[in-house]
């Protein structure tokens, strides 16, 4: 960079003074001559160094000189950022969903956390989330579900996790499953929690609907029924399984396919021909 050969006795001053040499440099040399020690990275000529400097001293701890090590540190430094850039895409992932999202390692420390999980634990547990943060100082909360701590304690030990359960009257699905190493060691374990209360209550609006009309068709005194294209019963009251059992003998529920009717032969063919 210099053109200058370096050897032992050469005086660093004489570089000090070059214009071209660059003061901060300079000035790290003198920080490391005055008792301080130095690790740095810097840019110079198009590559990432790492200098660190450590002061000598004498018995009597009297500062004596400094001694230096330089290392060029591109291929590292790309790396990290590439990896700084994947974790800013990632983080900026999980934020964009409605979901609650974590990882963390076997020492219950938060690797990442989506938006939602963040203000989540917020909220219920006045907790702030950060990487780094303990999962385990929530556990005495007096609100905070043991269940919860279980399956942490089942996802650490290898097993992974699909649970419907139901925290603060809202219905949630959860997935877990451990992060392995490459010699299939579980170093940690990733959670997805989603919540499925609209879902859920639709599912038991519906449920309860299909009740009662069954109940309906039941306190019904003729035969009711429904098929699909397909010929399978839909629906059917107790009065029509009665009369089908009665008189073809046959047990009829919903599922069951009236084609296994028709080649009866005390089957009407007119009742064929209005199906079809």
């Amino acid at each position: 960079f210099f053109d200058v050969n370096i050897e032992v006795g050469y005086i660093m001053e004489e570089m000090h003074n070059r214009a071209d040499f660059p003061q901060k440099f300079k000035e790290h040399h003198l920080r490391v001559l005055t008792g301080q020690s130095l690790l740095e990275e810097y840019e110079f000529h198009d590559n990432y160094y790492e200098l660190q400097g450590e002061p000598l001293r004498n018995a009597a701890g009297e500062n004596i000189g400094a001694t230096f090590h330089n290392r060029n540190i591109k291929k590292h430094k790309k790396s990290r950022q590439a990896v700084e850039e994947l974790s800013l895409n990632l983080q900026s992932l999980i934020d964009n969903t409605e979901n609650s999202i974590w990882s963390l390692d076997t020492e219950y420390k938060i690797i990442t956390a989506s938006k939602v999980y963040r203000q989540d634990m917020k909220n219920i547990f006045d907790a702030d989330i950060v990487p780094g943060f303990d999962v385990r100082q929530l556990f005495s909360h007096p609100a905070y579900p043991p269940d919860w701590k279980q399956q942490y304690k089942d996802v650490f030990s290898g097993k992974e996790l699909f649970v419907n359960f139901i925290f603060n009257n809202q219905y949630y699905e959860l997935f877990a499953r451990p992060i392995r190493n490459s010699n299939s060691r579980v170093v940690g374990a990733a959670f997805y929690v989603n919540n499925i209360t609209d879902r859920q209550q639709n599912a038991l609006k519906l449920q309860q609907s299909e009740i009662n009309l069954q109940t309906l068709i039941d306190n019904t005194y003729g035969s009711i029924w429904g098929i699909d294209s397909g010929y399978s019963i839909l629906a059917c009251n107790e009065k029509y399984k009665n009369d089908i059992n009665v008189i073809f003998n046959k047990e009829v529920a919903p599922g069951f396919n009236m084609k296994e009717l028709f080649d009866l032969p005390n089957y009407p063919q007119k009742w064929k021909m209005q199906y079809e």
